[in-house]
């Protein structure tokens, strides 16, 4: 994945360093129940493998070189995922996860997708207000698939 170099601000949205793992994983743990497609605590070794594995595009926000958010994205042939979306509590309300997402519209020709448990209304509401609609009802899964509209 392109290091990106948009800035608004103080924030930076790049690729996320190994070295920046063990502040992704403090990031992740203190909104796990926010994030948008899973509920589970992050340890740094899953965390690590996951990073090495590149099983996900890791994009990080930075505010004076600190990460203070981050989105997974998994690129899939003409399609992107959006897979975990958390931006840091204390930098919440400010428009940067929307600021993420309009990284991923403005970067890449692809169709974008991203889902959400049924019972994560913030979500649920954050990724309507971002200019995505209910696709699929996922059953299985208990969760909604979002696209995003073009």
């Amino acid at each position: 994945m392109e290091v990106y170099n948009s800035s608004m601000n103080d924030f930076l949205i790049k690729k996320i360093e190994q070295k920046d793992l063990e502040a992704f994983v403090e990031l992740w743990n203190q909104g796990y129940e926010m994030l948008t497609s899973s509920k589970f605590k992050m340890t740094y070794e899953k965390a690590l493998k996951g990073f090495t594995s590149q099983l996900f595009n890791y994009t990080g926000l930075y505010k004076n070189n600190q990460l203070v958010g981050f989105m997974l994205l998994k690129e899939d042939g003409n399609e992107i995922w959006i897979k975990h979306l958390l931006i840091d509590k204390n930098e919440r309300e400010k428009g940067l996860g929307g600021m993420l997402i309009k990284e991923v519209i403005n970067t890449k020709d692809k169709e974008i997708f991203t889902e959400v448990l049924k019972e994560n209304e913030t979500a649920i509401k954050f990724v309507q207000e971002n200019g995505f609609e209910v696709l699929k009802n996922d059953l299985e899964n208990n969760q909604f698939i979002f696209k995003f509209k073009m």
